[in-house]
């Protein structure tokens, strides 16, 4: 994939990239700096080294990744709120060891809250909702297989494109 393709939450091709995602197990949970979060579903995929001789900050990630580098997130359980990757007590590092704890089930859907919000909606009576704060970035991404990054941007709505590739402003 080269092209950036803007899409609509309804479209059935917007749909059809996230079906395989449906029921896959998350693997891997990650809060990483600034409070951003990380989300692997299906099998772990291991990265390979770089040319320096390093990995990025992960040997292995999820074959599908979903996460949000500088919006607001939460995790709810039914109706309390466990974890947010804002008004945090503690550290990015404390704040990742107890989400490493929280059992995310399998991926059910992704929901379109508002023109800022997405909420993904796991087993286990499981949500994580993503809360745009700026309509000039990212709030939202989903890493599928194959070089393919599905991208939500608030007030602006969604976009495919390539992964493996800087897009073009």
């Amino acid at each position: 994939m080269d092209a950036i393709t803007k899409l609509e939450f309804s479209d059935e091709r917007f749909q059809t990239l996230i079906r395989p995602l449906v029921g896959l197990a998350c693997c891997r949970s990650k809060v990483g700096g600034f409070f951003s979060l990380s989300l692997g579903f299906g099998k772990l995929v291991p990265i390979p080294m770089l040319k320096s001789g390093r990995r990025l900050n992960t040997a292995h990630y999820g074959e599908w990744e979903i996460g949000s580098y500088f919006c607001s997130w939460r995790v709810i359980r039914r109706s309390d709120i466990l974890y947010s990757g804002s008004n945090n007590i503690g550290s990015e590092s404390e704040l990742d060891e107890r989400i490493a704890n929280v059992d995310f089930g399998c991926f059910m859907s992704i929901v379109q809250l508002s023109k800022w919000d997405v909420r993904i909606e796991c087993t286990a009576d499981l949500f994580i909702d993503f809360l745009g704060i700026d309509s000039h970035d990212e709030s939202f991404h989903v890493f599928c297989p194959n070089n393919v990054s599905i991208v939500f941007k608030p007030g602006s709505g969604w976009f495919v494109g390539p992964s493996n590739k800087p897009w073009e402003a």
